[in-house]
Parts: C-alpha cells; sequence; structure tokens
C-alpha cells in the first residue's frame, strides 16, 4: 500500500514538473532562426524559413517541380515571443528522429532546425510519425500573432471566418432576398485584420429590397453556429453617431438557419456585429444604403 501511494506521489510530482516547465519562457542559448520542412509524398517539400533578425517568414513550395518564393515581414514583437512559443509546446527538446512501428511507403516527413546565434543548429526529422499536435498548438499561437502559418497548414476553417448568410424579410416573415454578409475584415482567433473604422467604412453598400422589415443574419451549419453576440453597434455615415442595435438571438438552436440573429434595419446606417463561435470570434458590417 506504502509503494503505491510513493508511486502517485513521484507521478504526481512529476506530472507537476512537466507542466511548470511547459509554462515557463524559453531559457536556452539565443535563436537565429527557424525552419520548419513537410515533403509531401508526390507533390513536394514546403519550406518555411523565419529569421529572427530580419523579421521575414519565407516560404518556398514545390508543386511538381514548379518553385514559389513569397516572403513576408512580421512584427517583430510578435517574432521575438518565438522562442516562448517552442518551449511553451516543448518543440526545443524533441528527439532526434521520429518513425513508425511498421512500414509505410510513399508517406511524408517534416524537418524542424533550430539555429542559433552562436552557428551552431538542433535538427529533428520524422517520417510518417511525431509530435504533430505539438506542432499544432504551435502553430495556431503564432497564427493568432502573425497571420502567418510556421509549424505546417492549418485548415481553412480555423484561418477563416465562418461564412454566414443575410436574410431579407418582409413584416409576414416571407423572403424578399437573401445573400452573403459583406465584410472588409474581421478579428478572428485574435489576429486583427485591420480595425473597426476599415471596417465599417469598407463595407459595401446593400441597397434594402422593397419590403424589407426585419434582415437575419444565420450560420449556413451547426458546425459554424453561433455562441453568443458580443456586441450589436450601429453608425450614422460619417461615422459620428453610434447606437446600440436591438436584435433578437436565438442563441440554443442547433439546425441549420435556426441559429440567428434578426434585427430591424434602418437606411442610410451601417451595423457593426461581433459574434463570437466555438473557435473565436468575427466581426461582420453591413452597411444598408439610403
Amino acid at each position: 500500500m506504502k509503494k503505491t501511494i510513493s508511486l502517485i506521489l513521484v507521478l504526481v510530482i512529476a506530472i507537476s514538473a512537466l507542466t511548470a516547465l511547459s509554462s515557463c519562457g524559453y531559457a536556452g542559448k539565443e535563436i537565429a532562426g527557424v525552419e520548419y520542412e513537410v515533403d509531401r509524398s508526390f507533390i513536394g517539400p514546403i519550406t518555411r524559413t523565419l529569421d529572427l533578425e530580419s523579421n521575414t517568414l519565407t516560404v518556398s513550395e514545390n508543386i511538381l517541380g514548379e518553385i514559389k518564393h513569397n516572403e513576408y515581414t512580421i512584427d517583430r514583437d510578435a517574432v521575438s515571443k518565438l522562442p516562448d512559443i517552442l518551449a511553451k509546446h516543448r518543440l526545443t527538446n524533441l528527439l532526434p528522429s521520429y518513425r513508425p512501428l511498421t512500414m509505410i511507403l510513399d508517406g511524408s516527413s517534416w524537418t524542424l532546425t533550430i539555429r542559433y546565434k552562436d552557428g551552431t543548429s538542433k535538427v529533428s526529422a520524422g517520417y510518417m510519425a511525431g509530435p504533430y499536435e505539438r506542432f499544432r498548438s504551435a502553430n495556431k499561437e503564432f497564427y493568432n500573432l502573425t497571420g502567418q502559418e510556421l509549424f505546417g497548414e492549418l485548415s481553412d476553417s480555423y484561418k477563416y471566418a465562418p461564412f454566414i448568410v443575410t436574410d431579407f424579410k418582409n413584416a409576414s416573415g416571407d423572403s424578399v432576398y437573401r445573400g452573403n454578409v459583406s465584410f472588409l475584415s474581421c478579428l478572428w482567433r485574435g489576429y486583427k485584420y485591420g480595425d473597426e473604422a476599415e471596417l465599417t467604412s469598407g463595407a459595401k453598400e446593400i441597397t434594402l429590397p422593397k419590403d424589407t422589415e426585419v434582415i437575419e443574419l444565420y450560420a449556413t451549419d451547426a458546425s459554424t453556429r453561433f455562441i453568443n453576440v458580443l456586441s450589436a453597434k450601429s453608425y450614422s455615415p460619417e461615422g459620428s453617431e453610434e447606437r446600440e442595435v436591438d436584435f433578437e438571438f436565438n442563441k440554443y438552436a442547433i439546425l441549420k438557419k435556426n441559429c440567428k440573429i434578426s434585427f430591424t434595419p434602418e437606411k442610410n446606417r451601417t451595423y457593426l456585429f461581433e459574434i463570437e463561435f466555438f473557435d473565436g470570434t468575427a466581426k461582420y458590417a453591413i452597411k444598408c444604403a439610403e
């Protein structure tokens, strides 16, 4: 019994130590750059290289022999957080090699290279095996800071705000027009694509169809249904007058078209809704013409 209790205590202490270690900031040698390459079977490799001194992210992609290069300048403050991201997600202490237990042909491989300012490097590589969840979580955190991927590719559903639909209805509740919400930019998963002023001023004008009494916004499927409406505001054309918007929110519906926001529009005003989804928040603007 005593041995069992002692073993449990050792495990608890070990888990606590690992948790504390993963939450600590980076304390190793100064990092000069990071390179992550994925060699996709039958397609070709894609390499992402981040230089911490020039704040430049270079993406090189070989698609069936056609090579493309793109360079992106990353915010210096965001780049300075990369060492802590590497430490937090335990990418600084990877094994040199990862392999599956059974042989797999025609699979993909990856290589992570961390370059240090003293001229040395740490290289880890894998073939059809590896700490993929660590890469995904680190990639999400880096993307939230910069809007760019570094450790592989994220799904479109993670990178882009959910598609929602507008439904213009008359007093009887019948649709007089249906279309997509027009928006210029949005806050999505913590990364700011433009600011609120750009969003409201740049939204395309929508001429209200005849007999429109209510506009409804709804998610296109249950997986992107709204969780909450964080704010709902409207603005005058010059943006000098801001008002809260009265709306109805069918919060608990999970079926298609049933999870919706309803409000009564006024001509010559821009409406801005900040909507919470399962994986983040997004802002959408609708500008009703005179």
